[in-house]
């Protein structure tokens, strides 16, 4: 059964009150636990992914309204505190949801020419964990093991800049759309 772990700083008490699935708990943000996408990587990739549509929809386009707001500076610092922290979340996610996306995809590519790869050999939601657990933890990490984490790490800093950058894209269209 899926559950959502959110660490009680982060509010998981009070949404555990309020919603069936969430769990107070955990260290993270929020983790989902015991979700099975049967196997289907774009699943676990869009599952992953789909938060950061609020990046790319709203936050960074809200970001980017922020100039034409210079005769109203309170609204252009609200906007700017609401739209901050989820406009960055790419880049705070580095370790956590971007690499998870990386390593999706290299462990995948990497399968096609070794089969044998277990394909959560390099996946996780914890960069950080997962190295220590590869490296340090008496586990014998490989140089394979250290360029697939590279690799899915690097992949996973192109795909913050490109959400990002999708963002901003948007951003632009929705505030040329709006300006005429």
């Amino acid at each position: 059964m899926s559950r959502l772990e959110i660490a009680p700083r982060y509010g998981g008490a009070l949404l555990a009150r309020l919603f069936p699935w969430v769990v107070a708990g955990a260290g993270y943000a929020g983790r989902l636990v015991g979700f099975d996408t049967h196997g289907d990587d774009l699943v676990y990739l869009v599952t992953v992914a789909a938060p950061f549509l609020v990046t790319v929809l709203i936050a960074v386009p809200l970001l980017e309204s922020i100039p034409g707001d210079r005769d109203r500076p309170l609204l252009g610092a609200v906007k700017l505190g609401l739209a901050l922290p989820a406009a960055l979340a790419p880049f705070s996610s580095l370790t956590g949801d971007y690499y998870e996306m990386g390593s999706i995809v290299i462990s995948r590519i990497v399968t096609l020419w070794r089969p044998s790869l277990p394909l959560t050999r390099w996946r996780s939601d914890d960069l950080l964990e997962l190295v220590r657990a590869r490296f340090f933890a008496g586990s014998a990490g490989t140089i394979e093991d250290g360029l697939g984490i590279a690799a899915s790490f690097g992949l996973g800093v192109a795909l913050s800049f490109l959400t990002y950058w999708s963002g901003a894209w948007w951003a632009r269209a929705v505030l040329r759309a709006a300006s005429a």
